[in-house]
C-alpha cells in the first residue's frame, strides 16, 4: 500500500527565469517512481498574487483547488475557482493558473496515467520545458531534455 499525507510532502522551489510571478512549489508523490502503475498525483502551491506557467499534458487531468482562489485558463477560455472546485483539462489542452486571492493556493493534480508536460519556458532550477512522470530528474537524464 501507498499512502502519505500532502502536508509532510517536501515541496520542490520551481519558477520561470523571465517572469518572477511564474512560480511555485511541487511535488510528485504518486508515479510509477513510487509504486503506482496506472496513475498519477502532482501536489502543487502557488503565493498570492504567482501564477503557474502555461502548459500541456499528454495525458488528461483533473485538477482539485484544497485552499484559496485561483483563475484556471484552459485552451483560451477562463473560470474562476476556489476551495472545492474540480476542473477536468482534456489531454493536450494549453492551461495555467494564477492565484487571485490572499492565501496560498493548494492544489491536487490527478492523472490516469504517466504523461509528458511541456511549459512554455524552461522551469528552474531544472532548466527543462519538458516533464516526465514518474520522475523528472531520471527522465531528464535518461532523455536529454533540456529546455
Amino acid at each position: 500500500m501507498l499512502a502519505f499525507n500532502l502536508n509532510d510532502l517536501e515541496l520542490m522551489e520551481g519558477w520561470v527565469e523571465r517572469d518572477p510571478s511564474l512560480r511555485g512549489r511541487f511535488a510528485f508523490p504518486l508515479t510509477a517512481a513510487e509504486g503506482a502503475t496506472g496513475s498519477s498525483l502532482i501536489y502543487f502551491e502557488i503565493d498570492s498574487g504567482d501564477k503557474a506557467l502555461r502548459h500541456t499534458h499528454t495525458a488528461e487531468e483533473v485538477l482539485l483547488v484544497l485552499a484559496g482562489e485561483a483563475e484556471a485558463e484552459v485552451d483560451g477560455e477562463t473560470m474562476n475557482a476556489s476551495a472545492g472546485s474540480v476542473v477536468l483539462l482534456p489531454a493536450h489542452a494549453p492551461h495555467g493558473l494564477s492565484n487571485t486571492g490572499s492565501e496560498t493556493l493548494k492544489v491536487v493534480r490527478f492523472f490516469a496515467s504517466a504523461m509528458v508536460s511541456t511549459y512554455e519556458a524552461p522551469v528552474e532550477p531544472l532548466g527543462v520545458d519538458v516533464l516526465v512522470t514518474p520522475d523528472p530528474e531520471a527522465a531528464i537524464a535518461a532523455t536529454g531534455m533540456r529546455g
